[in-house]
């Protein structure tokens, strides 16, 4: 087991992560990256959004038929650029070691926002960013967590629900969106650690298109992932968001399915 993941480690680092956690909130709030994410509290009001997830689903025929839409995307979406004409609205990156990876090919993107974890600034002098303070720490296992849930006012912090696709849910709700659709988001990869922390190898041969073994060998952390995305359901459900899964197949089923094209057709 890696050390950074053994639970007896991650016990005994315990009290250090607390304090270590509290003097990063409190150095973020010095800076000005909170009252530039107030800056899009409710500016899409009442607007509708698609939510683009990088699973093995995706095509660019999907994503030519949003360019007229108001579009949320993550980490490597921009490996589509040469082959699509469509640009995302928004893009978001809370992967640190993708953040490491790749943040030259990061500081390329033009997009209207860009929402990127407070560690990259240690890597780049763009400003083109909106940093965002993310990813608590985790006692024992993350992967039976059942804390995550929609944090109202994401300008301090967001809530850790373990995808990205969860942040820009948080996103999309804090812009004021009322109608949000989930596409690519097929939940599934060839390898996934259960709420006990134990990896297992599933039949998926496809990894999302933004890593794949070359990238990392990456482990999905489908339960507390599900429980985030119920919590999402539970919050859209109780404030009358439109909340819906257009992806074509996956196994995410918390979300009332509809297909993109009756969503597109009904505008």
């Amino acid at each position: 087991m890696e050390i950074k993941g053994n639970p007896v480690v991650r016990f005994l680092v315990f009290p250090l992560a607390v304090l270590e956690k509290k003097r990063k909130r409190e150095d973020y709030l010095k800076t000005g990256e909170p009252e530039k994410i107030r800056n899009y509290k409710n500016i899409h009001e009442n607007e509708r959004c698609f939510i683009v997830g990088n699973g093995p689903s995706l095509n660019f025929q999907d994503l030519d038929m949003l360019h007229d839409e108001v579009t949320f995307a993550a980490n490597r979406i921009y490996m589509l650029y040469n082959e699509i004409k469509w640009r995302p609205t928004y893009y978001v990156c809370i992967d640190k070691e993708l953040i490491r990876r790749e943040i030259a090919n990061i500081d390329q993107i033009n997009v209207k926002g860009k929402f990127i974890d407070w560690y990259a600034a240690k890597y780049t002098l763009s400003k083109d960013y909106i940093f965002i303070c993310a990813n608590p720490f985790f006692v024992l296992s993350p992967y039976g967590y059942k804390k995550s849930y929609i944090k109202e006012d994401i300008s301090t912090y967001f809530i850790n629900g373990f995808s990205v696709s969860f942040t820009m849910i948080q996103l999309a709700i804090y812009m004021g969106f009322k109608e949000i659709y989930l596409l690519g988001m097929d939940f599934s990869m060839p390898y996934y650690k259960d709420k006990f922390g134990i990896p297992h190898k599933t039949e998926e041969t496809k990894e999302h298109f933004e890593g794949g073994s070359a990238f990392r060998r990456t482990y999905f952390n489908r339960d507390s992932n599900l429980y985030a995305f119920q919590q999402a359901k539970k919050y859209c459900d109780e404030h009358n968001i439109f909340i819906k899964n257009v992806t074509r197949g996956g196994k995410l089923e918390v979300f009332e399915r509809d297909t993109l094209e009756n969503v597109l057709e009904k505008g």
